[in-house]
């Protein structure tokens, strides 16, 4: 009689792909964040001249629409507010990740989810700045 063994994962299951894209994530959002900020920063300055944190009705973009003639407007504006939503979610999936023990076994994913989640904190605590909430409001103004 010839006896059968079968495996009890999925062939795949060892890679951990789901690990490392929750783990890059937020290191490829905090680069996509910069950008946008910066984005943002930069079309307040065509207003004012200079650079500055603007303000939602502050004096130079008050009676301007800041969304004309700019392409990437709606783009810029939702991920600069939504990063704080963006980056809580990251680190719920991070921490369910180490309670279910996902990385159990793989010191590497658990160094770059430690990181991960370490760079989704700094992001949710940027964001929440009053500079940065001032440059949401003003956007979405």
């Amino acid at each position: 009689m010839t006896t059968v063994t079968t495996r009890s994962s999925l062939p795949f299951s060892r890679r951990r792909t789901g690990g490392w894209l929750v783990a890059a994530f937020p290191f490829a959002f905090a680069v996509w964040y910069a950008v946008c900020f910066g984005l943002a920063l930069a079309r307040a300055r065509e207003f004012a001249g200079h650079w500055y944190i603007p303000s939602m009705n502050d004096e130079y973009t008050a009676t301007a629409d800041i969304w004309a003639g700019w392409r990437m407007s709606w783009l810029v504006a939702y991920s600069i507010s939504w990063a704080p939503l963006l980056a809580g979610f990251t680190l719920f999936v991070t921490g369910m990740l180490f309670i279910l023990g996902y990385q159990s076994g793989h010191r590497r994913l658990s160094i770059a989810l430690i990181g991960g989640a370490v760079m989704s904190l700094l992001i949710l605590v940027v964001a929440v700045t009053p500079a940065a909430q001032s440059v949401s409001v003003w956007l979405l103004d």
